[in-house]
C-alpha cells in the first residue's frame, strides 16, 4: 500500500541524487572531453580554413581524452586546452582517417596550434611557441631546482601526443601502451636543453625537445641572496631520418 508520504520521499531522494552528483562533478576536473566542438575549433576546420590541408573533412567524431590524462594536462599545461578529432583525408580515388590534436588558449578559446597523428616531423611554426606564454622560472639559493616542473610539461605533452598512437588491437591486449620514456636535461652556457622521448611501440621514434633560455641573474651577497631567472625558448620534435 502506498502512503501519502512516498511520493514525498522519492522526490526528496532524486533531490538528493541531483545535489550528490553535482558536488562529485565540482570536486572532479573541471576540463572534460566536449560532446560538439567549439565554435573557434569548428571554423578552424571547415575546408579552406587556417587548417590550410587540402582534401581534409572533419568527419564529426571528437576523440574522448581519458580522465586522468585530462587531469595531467590541466594541470602542467593549464594555459591550454586540449581536443582530439577524427579526420578523413581524401586520397581521390580512395580515403584515410588520421587524428587530429588541437591545442587552444584556455581563456580564449582560440586555436593556438595543432599536431598531425603522422606529422610529427613537421609540426606548424605556432607549436615552437607553445610554451613561451608560461611565467618564467626562477632557481633560488639553496631551494630546488624549477627542472622538474619544465619536465613535467613536455612528459604531459607528450603522452598527450603519443595518445593519437594508441592502439586497441593486439598491442594493447599484452599491455604495450604508447609512453613517454627518458627525460633529459643539459646546461649550454646558462641555458638548457630538455628532452623527452616519445615511445609509441617498443622504441623511441621522436623526442621532444624545449630550450629554457637564461633571463637575468639577482645576486645580493651582502643577504646571501641569488635568483636565476629563465624563460620557455622553442618547443620542437625531433624525428631522427631513417638510416
Amino acid at each position: 500500500m502506498v502512503t501519502e508520504g512516498a511520493p514525498m520521499k522519492v522526490v526528496f531522494t532524486i533531490l538528493l541524487l541531483i545535489l550528490a552528483a553535482n558536488a562529485a562533478s565540482a570536486q572532479g576536473e573541471t576540463r572534460t572531453t566536449p560532446e560538439k566542438l567549439s565554435p573557434k575549433i569548428a571554423e578552424f576546420l571547415k575546408p579552406g580554413g587556417e587548417l590550410k590541408r587540402p582534401k581534409t573533412t572533419f568527419t564529426g567524431e571528437i576523440v574522448p581524452i581519458p580522465g586522468d590524462m585530462r587531469q595531467l594536462l590541466a594541470q602542467d599545461l593549464y594555459l591550454h586546452d586540449f581536443t582530439i578529432v577524427k579526420m578523413k583525408i581524401s586520397l581521390d580515388i580512395s580515403s584515410t582517417y588520421e587524428e587530429l590534436l588541437i591545442i587552444t588558449d584556455a581563456k580564449s578559446g582560440n586555436v593556438v596550434s595543432y599536431l598531425w597523428q603522422y606529422a610529427l616531423a613537421g609540426p606548424p611554426e605556432s607549436f615552437s611557441k607553445l610554451l613561451m606564454a608560461y611565467p618564467n622560472e626562477t632557481w633560488r639559493l639553496n631551494t630546488y631546482w624549477p627542472e622538474m616542473s619544465v619536465l613535467a610539461k613536455i612528459s604531459t605533452l607528450g603522452k598527450a601526443v603519443l595518445y593519437m598512437a594508441r592502439d586497441t588491437g593486439m598491442a594493447s591486449r599484452i599491455g604495450l601502451e604508447p609512453r613517454v620514456g627518458s627525460l633529459g636535461s643539459e646546461e649550454k652556457n646558462k641555458s638548457y636543453v630538455l628532452t623527452a622521448d616519445l615511445i609509441p611501440w617498443f622504441s623511441p621514434t621522436a623526442k621532444i625537445v624545449l630550450n629554457l633560455n637564461w633571463v637575468r641573474d639577482i645576486d645580493d651577497a651582502a643577504n646571501n641572496y641569488f635568483q636565476r631567472e629563465y624563460a620557455y625558448g622553442q618547443l620542437k620534435i625531433v624525428v631522427p631520418k631513417e638510416q
